[in-house]
């Protein structure tokens, strides 16, 4: 079914397609805001308003309400063929690798129900093709390709006024004229959705969800509310760090903006004893800084992620790079020093709090040097992880079935009570017993023996193997849910529980 939308404007918007658009149901994975944004949006289109914008505030779920409202404009006819837009590249890598796991619906994602292209080009703006499908880049190369085709050509070639029927502008504005320009040729209508700390908007206002109103929602915890380590007097000496990290290295890594802040903690790491490294985040050059940050960073090093609200943004943010930083063997400590809510990558690990001073992280810096899960016998490590978990609103029973590799069996609770509860199966390795490829296999076959929905959950005091890794990820691919929580994540959680440090290891009191 051809689109008339792209041809003729949200207000030619033909009857059938608008009631197509007003019955659809929401999925249940949305929110009640989500929801409420993507009705008025949806209305405002209706009405014939072609720039509306909504206003969310960062954390409370923009990416996941993006996807919702192109997958309902695309299911209902309204729109075929739609531009995500965002003005940094880094950030259309991100939303495109999502779209592999992001659900707008229980168990579909956007890639598996149309195409998707990464970038803007020529070719794809210009292609005649009726199919549906979604495209994400940035307005840069969207703008880039207006002046290219204008040198060659005052119509623009053969691309035609109004290729793709909707543009998602993706928090930022169309600052620029040439932006304006480039959105206005090739897009009949664009919606724009801004953070709450973007000043500016371009579009008419057709909702708002402002900070208050998630904290207040429980959308949102407040900062000082969230996995955040108590203050207490005394803070490890000088000598105790310096010698706790003789064969240890500290890394400090921060957005562009927070380079200043990063270099003032870093002296004052210095003065107490730590030789902190830092790491810049460079643009344009950010992937040459990350691949070299690959290969200096080892297993036993402690990366320190500083946390502010330009984070949102910072190549930190991206899971990706925490992947491969936890697949190398890097402990990962979130801090923040500026009130802000936790990216996603960061949300699950516990997080140090710099506001108050440095104090704190030399207590997690310190506390986490000294936690040696080698030093556990397989017996003290398994009680350990069943403490842990519990803490982490795990409810542990015994397996209902013989030895079949599974230790525990759990029902996990979400906190907040956004999601419904979860089904466990648990593994746990220590070291000397390495997850191997056929144990993961084992693991595998054992979720399928348990009913539906059932997720897996591998804790092993070490790490996966490249291979092991590699074998996970296939899993998973084909529709596998199993977890891993290793070395370097198991020792973050316990940051957040001095109580179970104290009872396992030998740890001075003032750190903890």
């Amino acid at each position: 079914m051809e689109s008339k939308f792209g041809q003729q404007g949200a207000a030619a918007l033909d009857a059938e397609r608008l009631d197509a658009l007003r019955d659809l149901p929401f999925s249940e994975l949305l929110r009640p805001h989500q929801q409420q944004a993507i009705a008025a949006t949806e209305n405002a289109l209706v009405s014939g308003r072609t720039s509306p914008s909504i206003v969310m505030a960062a954390g409370s779920g923009k990416t996941v309400t993006i996807m919702a409202m192109i997958h309902r404009l695309l299911r209902s006819g309204v729109a075929q063929r739609v531009l995500y837009l965002t003005n940094r590249r880094i950030m259309a890598q991100q939303a495109f690798h999502s779209l592999r796991y992001l659900e707008v619906e229980s168990g579909l994602t956007l890639s598996s129900i149309v195409p998707v292209y990464q970038g803007v080009s020529a070719h794809r703006v210009a292609s005649d093709e009726n199919r549906p499908f979604l495209c994400v880049g940035t307005i840069q190369a969207l703008a880039t390709l207006v002046r290219t085709k204008a040198a060659e050509d005052q119509d623009h070639g053969n691309i035609p006024d109004h290729r793709f029927d909707v543009a998602v502008c993706d928090d930022f504005g169309a600052e620029s004229t040439a932006w304006r320009r480039a959105i206005d040729h090739f897009c009949a209508a664009k919606i724009e959705v801004v953070s709450t700390d973007r000043k500016s908007i371009q579009g008419s206002v057709v909702y708002r969800y402002d900070l208050q109103s998630a904290i207040n929602d429980n959308v949102l915890v407040a900062h000082n509310s969230a996995r955040i380590r108590p203050n207490v007097e005394d803070v490890p000496t000088s000598a105790a760090l310096k010698n706790i990290f003789a064969g240890r290295r500290v890394f400090l890594a921060s957005s562009a903006g927070d380079s200043s802040f990063a270099h003032n903690l870093s002296s004052i790491l210095r003065e107490r004893g730590l030789k902190p490294v830092l790491i810049k985040e460079e643009w344009p050059g950010v992937h040459q800084s990350v691949s070299g940050l690959l290969e200096e960073l080892r297993g036993g090093d402690i990366l320190t992620v500083l946390l502010s609200p330009r984070s949102a943004q910072s190549v930190w943010a991206m899971p990706e790079i925490h992947a491969m930083l936890e697949r190398r063997g890097v402990e990962i400590i979130p801090a923040v020093f500026r009130p802000c809510f936790i990216p996603k990558a960061l949300a699950d690990r516990t997080v140090v709090d710099l506001v108050s001073g440095p104090d704190n992280l030399l207590r997690a810096l310190y506390v986490a040097a000294e936690i040696d899960l080698g030093s556990l016998s397989a017996h003290e490590f398994e009680r350990l992880v069943a403490d842990l978990l519990r803490r982490l609103h795990f409810d542990l029973f015994e397996p209902e079935t013989g030895d079949s590799g599974i230790d525990f069996q759990s029902t996990y609770y979400d906190p907040m009570g956004f999601g419904e509860p979860t089904r466990y199966v648990i593994q746990v390795k220590a070291q000397g017993h390495r997850a191997s490829v056929d144990g993961i296999y084992r693991l595998a076959g054992a979720v399928r023996n348990q009913p539906r929905r059932t997720s897996a959950l591998l804790v092993t005091s070490g790490q996966l193997t490249s291979v092991a890794s590699g074998a996970l990820e296939q899993l998973n691919d084909k529709g596998a849910s199993i977890h891993v929580m290793d070395g370097p994540r198991f020792k973050n959680h316990l940051l957040a529980f001095p109580d179970l440090i104290r009872s396992y290891f030998t740890i001075s009191r003032s750190a903890l």
